[in-house]
């Protein structure tokens, strides 16, 4: 088991996938003034940036709605945020980080949330809700910057194949539809899906914009497209007409999944086999952490 209650999931095939882009949702116009070179960025102004995008989202009516759904999620004991894209550079990653953190502070804050009291030896921030953060084009100063906030930030690209062994809200913001699959397929079991909320772009919009021959095709792949019919979606649109940050966020939605609603552990729907995605599916690199990052953690 990994820091934050889950657990990677191996892939099945050897089969060679795509390096990524950085997310769509963080890919937006850099910062116009003052605007500072990646490379020429230091710690300080990075932190002031965030704090900055932190502090404009917490008087948002978008995060006061979003605090308002975090209630039809499963009781939340780890966050899981994929795919935040460079947030030194752009302020719609920048939105994206500040919100897990605006996360985070909520669970924390949350008597519904928390975890059970921890013995006086406990290390401190041990009673937190434990937060991961992953994009593979994360650079050296922004592992360490989130490290610095009390994030575990893998060193190897998992492609999303987190298995999560306590209730668990997976923040993926603007990702590829493919590492959402991988989310589910690591998950695809009926007590497994039960615990677990995705934060994300909106499964219905994915699914509607394919024909219904097409929607049945991708289903034979897409552990998205076949839990469709079984997921609890609830838009988080309301609120993102006011502030900079609404292309951060447009198009989220929360996504669960309830007991009641899923075919039961034994029936036939959990064993018919999924086919390997197409060629032109949108895929996930298997990139790992700059080497400096390696050398700077002795390796490990």
């Amino acid at each position: 088991m990994e820091a934050g209650g889950f657990t990677l999931v191996s892939r099945r095939s050897g089969r060679r996938v795509a390096r990524p882009s950085p997310s769509a949702g963080s890919r937006p116009t850099p910062d116009a003034a003052p605007h500072i070179p990646p490379a020429a960025l230091s710690a300080g102004p990075l932190r002031e940036r965030v704090s900055a995008a932190e502090s404009e989202l917490r008087h948002s009516p978008f995060w006061a709605h979003l605090r308002e759904l975090l209630h039809a999620a499963p009781r939340i004991r780890a966050l899981v945020c994929l795919g935040v894209g460079n947030f030194a550079e752009y302020p719609a990653a920048r939105y994206q980080l500040s919100l897990a953190f605006l996360l985070r502070e909520h669970l924390d804050g949350d008597a519904r949330h928390r975890l059970p009291p921890h013995p006086p030896h406990a290390a401190q921030g041990e009673g937190r809700t434990a937060l991961t953060v992953y994009d593979p084009v994360l650079t050296p100063l922004e592992v360490e910057f989130a490290r610095s906030r009390g994030c575990t930030v893998p060193e190897h690209n998992g492609e999303g194949r987190i298995c999560a062994e306590e209730a668990t809200l997976f923040f993926m913001p603007h990702c590829a539809k493919q590492l959402y699959c991988n989310v589910l397929a690591a998950n695809y079991r009926p007590e497994a899906l039960a615990r677990l909320a995705i934060l994300g772009n909106s499964f219905e919009s994915y699914a509607q914009v394919l024909h219904s021959s097409r929607r049945d095709a991708e289903a034979e792949w897409s552990h998205m497209i076949r839990l469709a019919p079984y997921v609890t979606e609830v838009s988080c649109d309301q609120g993102l007409a006011v502030g900079a940050f609404s292309n951060a966020f447009n198009n989220l939605s929360l996504h669960t999944f309830s007991s009641a609603s899923l075919p039961s552990e034994h029936d036939e729907f959990w064993k018919a086999p999924f086919t390997q995605p197409p060629e032109d599916a949108e895929l996930i690199g298997r990139l790992i952490l700059p080497e400096a990052l390696e050398a700077q953690s002795g390796g490990k």
